[in-house]
C-alpha cells in the first residue's frame, strides 16, 4: 500500500520536460489541462487531493498537509521536477520544497495560503482576515453547509458570484466544503509552518511567485513576504485577476512559466565569465 492508493493522478501533455501541479482546496487536478494546452515539450502529472476530484475521501479527523506533501512527493518520483502550486497547492508545494528541496528544478508559487508569513509581518493584515473567516468557521461548525460554501467562495472564489455558479457546481461545493476543515493552512503559528518560514532562506532552486492584482490583501501581503525571505525569487502579477488566476488565466500563466523556465535553463548552459 502507498500513499496513492486511492489517489486519482492526471496526466497533460507528452513532452520531455516534468512538472507537477498542485491544484486548490476545492479544486482538482482536471483544471490544470488548461495549462497544459498552452505548454509546448511539458509534461504534467496532477494528483487530486483527498475528497477531491476522483480520489478516495478524506476520512480522517486532522490535516491532510502531511499527506498531501507525500502525495506529492510520489508523484514526483526520484527526479527533481519543476514544481507549480496554488492556493493551498502552493502551501504544499511550498512545504516540499523545504522539506525535500532534492525533488525541486524549480518552484513556482501561484497565491499560497501561507498565514504564517502574515503573522510575521503583517499581523494586523492577519487578524482582519481571521474576523473575516469566522462565520465561514462557525457555520461550518454548525453544519450549514450552504452557508459554509457561500462564505468561502465569498472569500476565495476570486470575485465569482455564488448566484450565478450554475446549481449543480453550488451543489457540489456544498457537499464537498467540510473538508476545508483538513485542507486549512493550519494554525498559523504551527511548528510545522514556522520551521517552513525558517527554511525558506535556504532554498537554492529558482521560485516564481504569481499572484492577481485582484487578490485578497492577505495574499498580497504573503507574496510581498515570501519575495523579501527569497532573494532567488522573481515575481509577476496579472492584471485583473483574482485569487482563482490559475484556473481564469491559464494562458497568461503558461505564458510566465515559458519565460521563467526558458531563462532557468539558459542560465545553467551560459559560459562562466
Amino acid at each position: 500500500m502507498t500513499v496513492l492508493d486511492g489517489i486519482n493522478v492526471e496526466t497533460f501533455g507528452t513532452g520531455p520536460r516534468r512538472a507537477v501541479a498542485l491544484h486548490c482546496a476545492l479544486g482538482r487536478a482536471a483544471t490544470w489541462s488548461a495549462l497544459s494546452r498552452h505548454l509546448e515539450e511539458v509534461t504534467i502529472t496532477a494528483p487530486d487531493w483527498p475528497s477531491h476530484g476522483k480520489s478516495v475521501p478524506w476520512t480522517r479527523n486532522d490535516l491532510m498537509l502531511e499527506s498531501a506533501i507525500n502525495i506529492a512527493a510520489e508523484c514526483i518520483g526520484g527526479e527533481p521536477v519543476d514544481l507549480v502550486g496554488h492556493s493551498y497547492g502552493a502551501l504544499v508545494a511550498l512545504h516540499l520544497a523545504t522539506e525535500r528541496p532534492e525533488l525541486v528544478k524549480s518552484l513556482t508559487l501561484i497565491e499560497p495560503i501561507f498565514l504564517v508569513a502574515c503573522a510575521h509581518d503583517a499581523p494586523e493584515v492577519l487578524d482582519t482576515y481571521l474576523a473575516d473567516m469566522l462565520p465561514h468557521f462557525e457555520s461550518l461548525m454548525a453544519g450549514d453547509t450552504e452557508t459554509a460554501a457561500k462564505e468561502f467562495i465569498g472569500m476565495w472564489g476570486g470575485g465569482a458570484s455564488w448566484e450565478h455558479i450554475p446549481e449543480p457546481v453550488r451543489a457540489g461545493l456544498v457537499a464537498q466544503i467540510p473538508v476545508i476543515t483538513a485542507c486549512r493552512p493550519g494554525d498559523y503559528n504551527s511548528a510545522k509552518d514556522e520551521e517552513a518560514l525558517a527554511r525558506l532562506g535556504r532554498l537554492t532552486m529558482p521560485v516564481l511567485l504569481v499572484h492577481g492584482d485582484r487578490t485578497v490583501e492577505i495574499i498580497k501581503v504573503i507574496m510581498q513576504s515570501l519575495e523579501r525571505r527569497l532573494p532567488q525569487s522573481e515575481s509577476a502579477v496579472i492584471e485583473k485577476a483574482g485569487h482563482m488566476v490559475a484556473n481564469t488565466h491559464a494562458k497568461d500563466i503558461a505564458e510566465i512559466l515559458t519565460r521563467f523556465w526558458t531563462e532557468q535553463e539558459n542560465r545553467l548552459v551560459s559560459p562562466l565569465c
